[in-house]
This record gives structure tokens, sequence and C-alpha cells, in this order.
């Protein structure tokens, strides 16, 4: 509160040490109650005065309960799917490929969409971003990551979607239906 109060030191907090005066580019403000906010905040919101689609990724990483809900639908579809966690606030999707390799999807805290294919701890191959990736809703998620061929050291979009599996079950115990909000039987 201090700092706040007092102008001098107010003065040295700054976007850019070498340009006190620019702003950061990358940050957008709108007003919202009187008071600014990052547009970020609005699109993660799902505010209707946000720039991105609701359910769009614009700007976000991959979070826990969004990278449940991409799992539980790639489960629906067969994939052998499962939920990774990265590291403190970081969750992306692993997809088990039927050599033993895995194909890990958005765990790097990027908007983006792409993904590592490993195995025994070895980079294998890769998916490039997809294009305009950061701008997907869940279901278009779950088409890029069920559509992916994983054959070649650089994965491409199959050009027909591979035939459906009997549903997997879900995973986890009465732990992880508490943390989807039992919206499971």
């Amino acid at each position: 509160a201090d700092t706040l109060a007092d102008p001098e030191r107010l003065a040295r907090f700054t976007h850019f040490v070498n340009g006190p005066d620019l702003p950061d580019p990358s940050i957008e403000f709108v007003r919202e109650r009187g008071q600014i906010r990052s547009s970020r905040c609005l699109a993660e919101s799902g505010s209707s005065r946000a720039t991105a689609p609701a359910g769009s990724r614009l700007g976000q990483a991959m979070e826990e309960n969004r990278a449940r809900r991409v799992v539980a639908a790639l489960r629906g579809r067969g994939v052998h799917a499962s939920v990774k966690k990265a590291g403190v606030y970081q969750f992306g999707v692993v997809v088990a490929l039927a050599d033993g390799r895995e194909a890990v999807w958005d765990t790097d805290g990027t908007s983006g969409l792409e993904a590592t294919v490993m195995a025994d701890g070895m980079l294998r191959g890769f998916v490039p971003t997809i294009e305009g990736s950061e701008a997907f809703t869940e279901e278009q998620v779950v088409e890029a990551i069920w559509h992916t061929d994983y054959d070649k050291p650089v994965a491409r979009r199959r050009a027909t979607a591979p035939p459906t599996a009997a549903p997997l079950p879900l995973q986890g115990g009465v732990f992880s239906r508490f943390l989807d909000g039992f919206r499971y039987r």
C-alpha cells in the first residue's frame, strides 16, 4: 500500500526497463465496471464481451479441468488417453500408442496445440503446432488429437477419421470423480 501511495516508488515499476513509457504490446486491457481488466481474463471467463469464441483456448494453456474433459471425450471414442500433470498448474493429455510410444499433448504451457511423441523417455517424433489451434474449442481439440497420424516422425492430420473403437472406462476412483463434480455414473 505504501508503494502505491508513493509516486517515486511506483515509477520504478514499468513494463520495459529500456522503454519505461512504452506499454507491453502483448497485454490488452478493457474497462469493466470502472476498472481495467486484461482481455485475456475475459476470454478465460467465457464473457460474451471476450474476443475469443466461447469455449475456445485463446491465450491460455491447457488447464486441469479442460484436460479431464478432453480425455473423457477421447476415451469415449476408444482412444487410450489420460491426463498428464507436467508441473504446478501445468496439464496436458497423453495418448498411448499401440507400439509403446506416447503422444504428449499440450504440456508446455503455451496456447497452441502441439505434441511430442516419446518412447522410453526419448523423443521419437512430434506434432508441430496446429495453425489456429489457440482458438480451438474443446471439441476441436478432441478432433485434432483423434485425427492425428503418428506413423511418421513429423505427425500430420489424417485425411479421414480413424475408426471409432469401443469406449474405454473412465479413469480414477472416487477422488477423481469428486474433482470432476461426480458428472459420471
